[in-house]
């Protein structure tokens, strides 16, 4: 047998079946993360679409550059992340105190509304707020115009902060609470005490001791949130579409989608925020790798601050809250598919119910097709991505190479970079490259590759850390004994590990089950997906059948999220995030 190179060899462990595994994941993870990047540099000089022979020039690189139209698109882009990211983290920080370091009543009910308000599909609660805001035909301007000094309806969902509110209200406060609540459960009280022993009330001792106790936490989560900000296009799209407001990943989705799609100007766009927010992912691997954050000690305190007579108004604050990012748009997404025309509340011949839209979507073939879609594509892509994801956690922790390093720093790399240039990216392996993957083309399993590995960092760092709590020692009775190394995995660490797997497969369906865009760039039409038909139909006004098919997104988005839920999944980042 050939001897493998000192860099490719696993030390502790003999070359078997174990080492071809080992290479194939660095080739498979190198493929779906290096080269997608590679081809998306390439193709920013390409002046030509798919399938006509590549010619390149500097075009795509001029228009991106000096259009005024991409430049606004960027400023926006910062308008919105800033904007996002001012208001829902000081709420968030305030939240999540309150749940956590209280007495707030049904603090467990409440953090448990913020976790559902996360997996709440964007594109549903969006169509419900546009049902409400809608300049003209919302149900809450209705209703003001009833008052006697208002003329018009004073609320405009497709506005810049119109876009900041449904942000918020999906998934930018809730995200920052679900992982700072833990942190805060957990940190040592003694600081908090000292500080009311001085006289410090309890809101001064949470801006004078508790935050910045809590700031490399905070920093940590901040960095990542505006990484993740700009993963978001779906509500861009829809709320900023209709009035010209471009972010750039609604500008990249725009380009895409025009006749004929302009997909260098594209290209060159995704390059350029890759190249600006290369700093961030710099100083986010960094940070999330040192886990340097000790707020829970040996000598750890844990006591609630009294709210006293303060309790029950606190409590009704943030019920509301929960209220309103939860069951009030779901209300309304309801109300909205028994609608005769959406938005028209009053003056209804014959009343403003119906339920022929029911009717039709249940017995529309599309409607059987697109749902019969996202079964495969959410099934495939949280099976596969599982099984990939636990493989690659098991090689980073149980293997020592100086590759490993290497392996663990590219499952980062999709977290971080933003969704719409990596989507892009894949668009030009499956068009481009000779032609030799444009078969995948709008296929089912084009969607279950890309949606599969998007998930990608969450699901091996989950694996990562519940398998760092399980000893190598069974593992070597296993071998002692015998058993391959192949068996010992199978029956040794995979039933240890079955919890924090399930908890993978869930997350990954979710997501798959929830997402748009990806269909909308990568789907044709034998493979579309409930998301995209949702988005289909709100962008082009169907609102009452885009309420219906959105009902059963969120039914099963939703209902898989609450399985992972009961299954006891906790997402924290109590003291520090995990290490690499």
């Amino acid at each position: 047998m050939a001897t493998l190179p000192a860099a490719l060899r696993p030390r502790g462990f003999s070359l078997e079946f174990k080492v071809l595994v080992f290479a194939a994941a660095i080739i498979t993870l190198g493929f779906s993360v290096i080269y997608p990047i590679v081809l998306l540099f390439i193709n920013s000089f390409v002046t030509t679409n798919p399938p006509l022979p590549a010619e390149y020039g500097l075009d795509s690189w001029r228009f991106a550059l000096s259009d005024r139209g991409m430049l606004i698109a960027l400023w926006n882009s910062m308008v919105v992340t800033f904007l996002r990211q001012g208001i829902s983290f000081p709420v968030a920080i305030l939240l999540a105190w309150l749940i956590a370091r209280t007495n707030l009543p049904g603090a467990k009910l409440l953090e448990f509304g913020f976790w559902i308000a996360f997996f709440l599909p964007v594109v549903s609660v969006t169509q419900a707020w546009i049902l409400l805001a809608h300049p003209s035909a919302g149900l809450l301007n209705q209703t003001l115009e009833y008052l006697p000094f208002v003329d018009e309806g004073p609320l405009n969902i497709y506005s810049l902060w119109g876009i900041i509110w449904v942000h918020l209200a999906t998934n930018s406060i809730a995200i920052k609470v679900m992982l700072l609540t833990p942190a805060f459960r957990n940190m040592d009280a003694a600081l908090e005490d000292a500080s009311r022993l001085c006289g410090a009330s309890s809101l001064g001792t949470l801006r004078r001791v508790t935050v910045p106790v809590m700031a490399p936490i905070m920093m940590t989560l901040l960095l990542l949130s505006i990484l993740r900000a700009f993963q978001s296009v779906e509500i861009e799209v829809l709320l900023g579409l209709p009035i010209r407001y471009f972010v750039f990943g609604s500008k990249i989705f725009d380009l895409v989608q025009n006749e004929p799609p302009d997909f260098g100007a594209a290209t060159a766009m995704g390059i350029i925020i890759l190249a600006a927010i290369i700093p961030l992912i710099i100083g986010q691997y960094y940070m999330t790798s040192r886990r340097n954050y000790t707020t829970l000690s040996g000598k750890y305190q844990a006591q609630v601050n009294d709210l006293r007579k303060w309790k029950w108004p606190v409590f009704g604050f943030v019920l509301f809250l929960v209220f309103l990012m939860t069951i009030f748009p779901m209300i309304f997404l309801v109300m909205g598919s028994f609608m005769k025309f959406s938005g028209f509340f009053y003056d209804v011949p014959g009343g403003p119910w119906t339920t022929l839209h029911w009717t039709r979507i249940l017995t529309d073939g599309t409607f059987l097709l697109s749902m019969r879609n996202t079964f495969v594509m959410a099934l495939g892509a949280a099976t596969l991505s599982t099984l990939f994801f636990t493989v690659l956690a098991y090689i980073i922790v149980r293997m020592r190479s100086r590759l490993v390093p290497i392996l663990d720093f590219l499952t980062w790399v999709p977290y971080v970079l933003p969704g719409i240039v990596l989507i892009l990216a894949w668009l030009w392996i499956l068009l481009g490259t000779g032609g030799i993957f444009h078969p995948l083309y709008g296929t089912i399993f084009a969607l279950i590759l890309v949606s599969g590995l998007s998930g990608i960092t969450l699901g091996v760092q989950i694996v990562k850390s519940n398998l760092r709590q399980i000893g190598a020692e069974l593992e070597e009775a296993s071998s002692i004994v015998g058993a391959p190394w192949l068996v010992t995995l199978i029956r040794v660490v995979v039933p240890l590990l079955a919890p924090a797997m399930v908890v993978v497969w869930v997350l990954n369906f979710v997501a798959a089950a929830g997402t748009a865009i990806l269909p909308a760039l990568l789907a044709s039409s034998s493979s579309k997906t409930l998301a995209l038909l949702q988005f289909e139909q709100v962008t082009s006004g169907r609102l009452e059948a885009g309420s219906i098919v959105g009902i059963f997104v969120v039914l099963l988005t939703v209902g898989v999220a609450i399985i992972a839920r009961v299954l006891g999944f906790r997402v924290g980042l109590g003291s520090g995030t995990p290490r690499n």
